[in-house]
């Protein structure tokens, strides 16, 4: 009842509501719009303070387990809840990625889409010399049965044998060259600095502009170091199976300037690709959005450039950058260093929000296609994981309901990586948040504005 006491206060301060109106009764009191809009937003607001300290009361146990190398920011329409050790700086892994897939929506737009196409001279079906295949930085090429093969099936991948058809379609039947992979578009670093000797190769990398199946070939066991070079070898294999003679081998180099497009294909949509990047957390992915990014915007295709445009984006965002450190887009680098309190803000925004709806299900898809098998959180939580030895993150949203909690929880330590560790407090956390109710609108309140008749 004290809680109750500023909005009984404020509804008999309009002079008392009597009955609704129902066109019989005349003598009901008028009352302005405005003073009724006002009395609903104090009930809303007054919902959503109780729903609030009621689930900050809820979490008092968990937020006092959280050990000091580890962070804990929960917030719930516009509020925070809890906060542990919310501006400490903390290894973040893949969550990472939830900055990359921000800033490539904004600097190279949802609609954007990565062109790979095929160009040199061809005259009466022969190229007299090399046909170039250049990349365009599309993280998601690939030959149709590659996905079948990962983890986490690609999602939304670009089929390159559509391109390939078109090379037959445009009527070329023999290439006097060879077929050379292009992949300039971007710098030559392969790696980011940091990544260690047992992540290369096997969970990112190497990068490059023109990334054919994450650079495989077929029936090698080790992918080239470059992957322009691994497009050429399968590519050059499939034209030969589609009757086009190549008679060169294998090869990369960089395409004459204003040679002609033999073939062009188009990737789906950077919408699409971001959802993909976060549902599986593909890190060849955020590197090459990471790279687009600095090309874009510095006019360097390089790990550096991007990183800058991101911190430099940040700030113009309002963040403070002060002590972060981002030195690869994928969260592979264990220099990086973020906050629980970064992540919910910017889960917070609006364009934050938007992330939701690309962001892995619990116990349905993606990297959470094993976690939260169980209700509540089935089917309903949506998070960005992250892992690294010692390492274990996830930051998303309870529910995609308006107003459903925020959260980020990044454990670091010796052992979190385990699944007995971080997955009972994973399981425990949303449970309390998915309790949390969502408050009142003002169109659901049994309030009426009464006339004069």
């Amino acid at each position: 009842m004290v809680g109750l006491a500023p909005l009984l206060a404020a509804i008999g301060g309009l002079g008392g509501l009597q009955s609704r109106n129902n066109g019989e009764n005349k003598n009901a009191v008028a009352v302005s719009p405005n003073a009724l809009l006002s009395v609903r937003r104090l009930n809303e607001t007054l919902a959503r303070d109780v729903a609030v300290n009621s689930l900050r009361r809820d979490l008092k146990d968990y937020v006092s387990s959280i050990g000091n190398g580890s962070c804990l920011s929960v917030r719930a329409g516009e509020r925070t809840v809890v906060e542990r050790n919310g501006t400490v700086k903390l290894i973040p892994a893949s969550n990472t990625k939830i900055l990359t897939a921000l800033v490539a929506l904004d600097v190279l737009g949802a609609d954007h889409r990565f062109t790979t196409k095929i160009v040199g001279e061809v005259v009466n079906g022969v190229a007299t010399g090399n046909l170039y295949i250049v990349g365009g930085g599309d993280p998601v090429l690939s030959l149709p049965n590659y996905p079948g093969t990962e983890q986490y099936p690609t999602l939304f991948f670009t089929d390159v044998t559509s391109l390939l058809n078109g090379v037959a379609s445009a009527g070329v039947r023999r290439v006097e060259g060879s077929l050379v992979g292009d992949g300039t578009l971007f710098d030559e670093q392969r790696f980011p600095s940091g990544w260690s000797d047992d992540i290369r190769y096997v969970y990112g990398g190497p990068i490059g502009a023109l990334l054919l199946d994450d650079g495989t070939v077929f029936g090698l066991g080790q992918k080239p170091d470059d992957p322009a070079y691994a497009a050429s070898q399968e590519l050059s294999a499939r034209l030969r199976n589609l009757g086009i003679s190549v008679i060169g081998s294998a090869a990369m180099g960089k395409a004459p300037p204003d040679s002609p497009v033999v073939a062009s294909i188009e990737s789906a949509p950077l919408s699409d690709i971001v959802t993909e990047m976060l549902t599986n957390s593909d890190n060849n992915t955020a590197e090459m959005l990471l790279k687009s990014i600095g090309l874009a915007s510095k006019g360097v295709a390089s790990t550096a450039a991007g990183a800058q445009v991101v911190m430099d984006k940040l700030i113009e965002w309002g963040f403070s950058t002060d002590g972060l450190t981002m030195n690869d887009g994928s969260g592979l680098d264990r220099s990086n260093q973020l906050t629980c309190d970064l992540l919910v803000g910017l889960l917070e925004t609006p364009e934050g929000h938007d992330l939701a709806k690309r962001m892995a299900i619990g116990g349905t898809t993606g990297t959470l296609v094993d976690a939260f098998t169980e209700p509540p959180a089935y089917g309903v939580v949506r998070a960005k994981t992250g892992s690294l030895t010692g390492v274990k993150a996830l930051s998303g949203f309870a529910s995609d309901a308006v107003g459903a909690p925020v959260f980020s929880l990044i454990f670091n330590g010796s052992g979190v990586n385990n699944s007995s560790y971080f997955r009972p407090r994973w399981t425990e956390l949303l449970s309390l948040l998915y309790g949390y109710p969502q408050a009142p609108s003002a169109d659901k309140l049994d309030l009426q504005v009464a006339t004069d008749k």
